[in-house]
């Protein structure tokens, strides 16, 4: 899960991780002062947090008094196991972050403001009971602080401190200057970053689902790209377009602004925002990163100003979106088009198109579609298997599962049908019942539910394809059947051990997938193609 609030502590280190200056004076200072409230503070009551102390040197709570402070306990604990139940994970997937949640009908969940600002000593006290806790302060209260808190932290300590030079009684910075405490940008925006945060959290419900076993119950993998999309749309339409636009604007000025300081950790993390608000977008409307880039834009697209003042009196940086993403767009596109350019280069089937652009459409259409998780597996299955590090072997078949699934989710988003089986059918008619029946002269070839019936099966599409399968130019192959047999496979086995199957085993089933993506691609794009008449297969 994403961490949109962070407890005090945890908020501190992630502060300083980014080289922010932070402590539990600073926060408490400017809690006080009124420039930087804890998102949400869960007030205890002070009888239930001894409870909490007996049940951990005694037993748990009992029943009569776990009834008693049930509220308190659902606020005490909602956030550290919420994402491992089915009721919270449902929940999560609906609502969002369980602190939104719950604060609406939770008393012990308070939203932190200037009328209820009281000093954090307040929230502490000792509980003289048990002698061991006798001398120990134990707190009643937790604050927490959404992620994005970090950046008005860091302008709340640049804006509102000097620097002193005692040689020479000098003063200088930005608290010399000005008269009033600095408020800072981003406190204007947590609307927006609320929004997106939102969706970075339910992204990473969504792709748990893809890589545990916990959530596969709710939420099946093969409905990852439609749950994400709806979920985008949701979030997409609490705002209209011209604030979504404005967000844009002031996050695209923040990066600007911490790379010229050469805050580069503060301005990875803004950029980390402003990609996931792009693909929000993008995956809400059907706009491509081009499109959004003119959005933001404007009536100043094509300006020979480099900076420009809207109506609505945002700053535009003419052409900044399109120059943060062009180095890092081009390298991940070249490097995945290498990569399928030279599976398509040996592959038959593709003999007779254009190969470079017929890659260059699919690299386009993973990327600005939102199924970047593709390439991410696939770069991580080859990272593996080049560096081959501690333990690989088990982790580069969980990488192969997911990156079967997410190969699934492309031919769902081609083909329009609920499984990989009816996409494929969907993509080359009867031609490929015919090459799974003559393969086993039944369809329990691509079914395996054990070890040894996917060895079995595995091993048999091998043998009659290099027996019998001899025209290799044909999209409707072998590879298909691979596919669909470990998709069926890996799917409900989730534990497969790599050193049970030969790396080269492992190599042509993870070859078979890249090749099947290319067929149905090519289906995709070309549905009148006459090169799958028949059912032959391309040999290893």
């Amino acid at each position: 899960m994403n961490d949109k609030y962070l407890k005090t502590d945890d908020f501190i280190q992630y502060a300083k991780s980014l080289n922010v200056d932070a402590s539990e004076y600073q926060l408490e200072k400017y809690e006080e002062i009124g420039l930087l409230y804890p998102s949400y503070r869960v007030v205890l009551p002070i009888d239930y947090v001894k409870q909490c102390t007996i049940s951990l040197l005694k037993n748990p709570l009992n029943c009569n008094v776990y009834k008693k402070y049930q509220e308190a306990d659902k606020a005490n604990n909602v956030c550290s196991f919420f994402s491992y139940y089915p009721k919270y994970f449902s929940t999560a997937l609906k609502y969002g972050h369980p602190l939104d949640y719950y604060y609406q009908n939770n008393k012990h969940i308070v939203k932190p403001c200037k009328s209820n600002y009281k000093p954090w000593k307040e929230y502490e006290f000792y509980d003289c009971e048990y002698k061991y806790y006798a001398d120990i302060k134990q707190k009643y209260a937790v604050n927490y602080y959404a992620e994005w808190q970090v950046f008005v932290l860091y302008e709340l300590n640049k804006y509102n401190s000097y620097l002193v030079n005692d040689c020479i009684k000098h003063k200088s910075g930005y608290g010399f200057t000005i008269k009033t405490p600095y408020v800072s940008r981003f406190a204007n925006m947590a609307k927006m970053l609320g929004n997106v945060y939102d969706y970075m959290n339910i992204i990473d419900y969504l792709t748990s689902v893809v890589t545990t076993d916990k959530a596969m119950n709710l939420c099946y993998a093969k409905v990852y790209n439609a749950e994400i999309k709806r979920v985008a749309k949701r979030i997409y339409l609490k705002q209209c377009k011209d604030e979504w636009v404005r967000f844009i604007r002031n996050i695209v000025q923040c990066h600007k602004t911490y790379e010229e300081n050469e805050k580069y950790k503060l301005a990875t993390e803004v950029k980390s925002i402003l990609t996931n608000t792009i693909r929000l977008i993008a995956l809400a409307t059907g706009k491509t990163i081009v499109e959004i880039s003119d959005f933001y834009e404007g009536k100043f697209k094509g300006s020979r100003y480099s900076s420009c003042i809207d109506d609505d009196k945002s700053l535009v940086s003419v052409g900044a979106l399109r120059e943060i993403y062009k180095k890092e767009y081009s390298h991940t596109k070249e490097n995945i088009l290498d990569i399928l350019l030279n599976y398509s280069n040996g592959y038959a089937p593709l003999e007779k198109y254009n190969r470079k652009d017929l890659c260059a459409n699919l690299v386009d259409d993973i990327m600005l579609k939102g199924y970047e998780y593709f390439i991410i597996y696939l770069a991580e299955i080859r990272s593996l298997w080049n560096d081959k590090p501690l333990y690989w072997e088990a982790a580069i078949w969980s990488q192969l599962r997911s990156f079967n699934t997410a190969a699934e989710a492309l031919s769902k988003e081609w083909f329009s049908e609920k499984h990989l089986n009816n996409n494929i059918q969907k993509a080359f008619g009867k031609d490929y019942d015919k090459l799974v029946k003559s393969i086993s002269n039944s369809k329990t070839i691509t079914d395996a539910k054990t070890l040894d019936e996917f060895k079995a099966n595995y091993f048999g599409i091998i043998k009659y394809s290099n027996e019998k399968l001899n025209n290799e130019k044909l999209l409707c192959n072998r590879n298909l059947v691979i596919m669909h047999l470990a998709r069926n496979y890996l799917s409900h086995n989730i534990k497969t051990e790599g050193t049970q199957l030969r790396s080269e085993e492992f190599g042509t089933i993870f070859d078979s997938i890249i090749y099947a993506v290319l067929s149905l691609y090519c289906k995709h794009l070309y549905p009148r193609n006459q090169l799958s008449i028949h059912y032959p297969a391309q040999r290893c």
